[in-house]
């Protein structure tokens, strides 16, 4: 006996297949907005930084980067050893945070950001 396919079934006017290739579709659209949209947040982060960052000689500057290391996976930061000390402060020193503010705005707008590309992706291209 063959395995119930269930292509018979129409709703809307469409078979259960095409609904399941529209779904998949959908899917992959929210993938493509959103990691565009999340590529432009993280470039939005580095310009963030570099505007925060308290400058003397430029290099904590020069040092600060983003890593796309993967689909939705970053590695960012600033590679000078001093970065730390400049970003949290120290027993004698006063916090100048540069990154942690984009990280906040970040926190605070992705997720609507992400709730919007579902949006764009139902509507399709």
């Amino acid at each position: 006996m063959p395995p119930f396919v269930g292509s018979f079934i129409s709703v809307n006017g469409m078979s259960l297949i095409q609904h399941q290739q529209q779904a998949r579709q959908i899917g992959i659209n929210i993938q493509k907005v959103a990691e565009d949209d999340l590529d432009a947040a993280m470039a939005e982060w580095m310009s963030l930084a570099t505007i925060l960052v308290p400058v003397v000689t430029g290099y904590l500057r020069s040092s600060i980067y983003i890593a796309k290391i993967g689909r939705f996976e970053y590695r960012f930061g600033a590679f000078a050893d001093y970065a730390s000390y400049v970003e949290y402060g120290t027993g004698t020193r006063m916090a100048k945070p540069f990154m942690t503010p984009g990280i906040i705005r970040m926190k605070a707008t992705l997720p609507g950001l992400l709730l919007a590309d579902v949006s764009k992706a139902m509507m399709g291209p």
